[in-house]
């Protein structure tokens, strides 16, 4: 009796021992934590919010809330261009990071992706957004690349320039009535310029339209991908905590996976069925398996993820950048006035609007340039990872594995950069000569909406091509108002793409057609 009392005493005071020593590391390491973060770390000599430095809790409460890139921008006028966003984070605001962090150096390492954020969905191999090894990336690169010269953006002209026709005469047949009883009808900007992005991009991607300008409705699929992206950004909050991403998937509702499963599967069977087209058809796949005959570079499956991810960052980025910049014209009259007067003065019939033409109008693409600065669809920048051994970036030494990153929304609406930063005006992309001079001193290279360098946008020139018709097809075609409550395109949301809300804008068809 006295051996079993003595034995069970013992069992409960290890146990109590047990439990108390658990209790205690849940209280002291986020402690000893803290203090080694803020005193001890190799990075606490910079500067930053104390909150941030200490943890990475509060960036991942930025993060899902959808402020991390107004928060940067508060974070960055406070602490300078170069600061501290968490435990292990430094975030540069300096011009010359831009080259440091994103091209090739003679002599030094190239910063890697940093894995938080690129990682491929488990259903979906690497593709050239996710893929970390720089080998792997290359491959993905120079074979789509192939889809994306200039040659082949010529190839493809007449499936853009007949979506633009397409969008127009759909614009045309919208009933022409208003609230305020005066002609005309109000218009969605966002649906209308994401049905437009999306039918470009599906045909050559897949080998077949979405038809969202023709039934006036999101597909299915694409209806799923903003919440396929948001799911992307909860995945990644994560990974800065081993096993929580693990649980996280264990614990999401079987309809959530199955949804996700149904996104690819999607994706991969129109894919499939575009690869076994024997055709030479001018789209992004002809040339893309001109190089990669039997899959022998790039594994189906390889191609399949590549191609998706084509639609996804191609279509909604450029349907974002459409919206914003059609929002910014309304709200800013005298630009809107301004090239109207432009596209209206250099083309007699609407049918000498093409993308060659448009190439060429200075103020159309000043107006470009100044939307993507203000609306840029990836505003939060491109994390890297600072390679072992160490490295200087913008003349800051740098620790091994550090993450670092340029701030596109901080950098664009910087008054060190830019006059009037918040501001609207195209005219700061003018040519020098009939630039307004107080813009003389506009450090115009800070805005890379595309990136730069290895990593760099292969899409810019099929983006363009696309914003550059589209606006100007509209505002040949109809006058635009400004309609109801006023949008605040920096009040938007980022959960890695920029979560859109409604661009009301009142469409009157013109009246004259002949130039003036």
């Amino acid at each position: 009796m006295a051996g079993g009392g003595f034995s069970n005493d013992t069992q409960g005071n290890n146990l109590t021992l047990g439990l108390l020593t658990i209790l205690g590391l849940f209280i002291f390491y986020p402690i000893a934590a803290t203090v080694y973060n803020l005193c001890f770390h190799p990075l606490a000599g910079f500067p930053g919010p104390p909150l941030w430095k200490a943890s990475r809790v509060p960036y991942i409460i930025s993060l899902l809330r959808g402020n991390l890139v107004k928060d940067q921008l508060e974070i960055h006028r406070k602490y300078g261009d170069v600061v501290r966003l968490a435990p292990n984070e430094i975030s540069f605001t300096k011009e010359e990071a831009w080259q440091d962090i994103y091209v090739k150096r003679p002599g030094h390492q190239n910063p890697t992706k940093d894995p938080v954020w690129y990682k491929a969905p488990d259903s979906m191999p690497e593709n050239i957004v996710t893929a970390i090894d720089s080998t792997l990336h290359s491959r993905f690169r120079k074979l789509l690349g192939n889809s994306f010269t200039e040659k082949a953006l010529c190839s493809q002209t007449p499936l853009i320039e007949s979506y633009a026709d397409l969008l127009i005469n759909r614009l045309r047949s919208l009933p022409q009535n208003s609230e305020d009883g005066l002609p005309g009808v109000v218009v969605n900007f966002v649906d209308w310029m994401s049905w437009f992005t999306f039918d470009i991009i599906g045909e050559p991607a897949l080998g077949e339209s979405f038809d969202c300008l023709k039934d006036s409705k999101y597909h299915p699929w694409v209806e799923t991908l903003n919440n396929f992206l948001k799911g992307m950004v909860y995945a990644a909050s994560t990974r800065w905590y081993p096993g929580l991403e693990t649980l996280m998937f264990k614990l999401l509702p079987k309809r959530v996976m199955e949804m996700q499963r149904q996104h690819s599967n999607f994706a991969n069977e129109k894919i499939n069925q575009r690869l076994n087209l024997e055709t030479n058809k001018p789209d992004f796949v002809t040339p893309f398996m001109e190089d990669n005959a039997d899959f022998r570079k790039i594994s189906l499956r390889e191609t399949q993820s590549n191609l998706a991810i084509l639609i996804v960052a191609g279509a909604d980025a450029t349907a974002t950048a459409l919206s914003g910049i059609l929002l910014y014209l309304v709200q800013n009259q005298e630009a809107l006035a301004t090239l109207t007067s432009e596209i209206r003065n250099s083309f007699l019939n609407e049918e000498d609007i093409s993308i060659a033409a448009t190439n060429k109008l200075i103020f159309l693409n000043s107006v470009l340039m100044e939307g993507l600065r203000l609306t840029n669809p990836v505003p939060g920048g491109l994390p890297r990872i600072v390679p072992e051994g160490s490295d200087t970036y913008a003349g800051i030494f740098i620790p091994a594995r550090t993450t670092i990153s340029v701030r596109p929304y901080t950098m664009s609406r910087s008054k060190i950069y830019f006059a009037e930063p918040n501001s609207f005006v195209p005219e700061r992309w003018l040519p020098q000569g009939i630039r307004p001079t107080k813009f003389d001193g506009d450090r115009l290279g800070v805005s890379n909406p595309f990136s730069i360098g290895h990593s760099n946008c292969l899409g810019k020139n099929l983006a363009m091509a696309e914003m550059r018709i589209v606006i100007a097809r509209i505002l040949w075609a109809f006058d635009l108002h400004e309609h109801g409550k006023r949008l605040d395109w920096t009040s938007l949301k980022t959960l890695m793409i920029i979560q859109k809300q409604p661009v009301q804008i009142k469409l009157t068809i013109r009246k004259s057609s002949i130039r003036v």
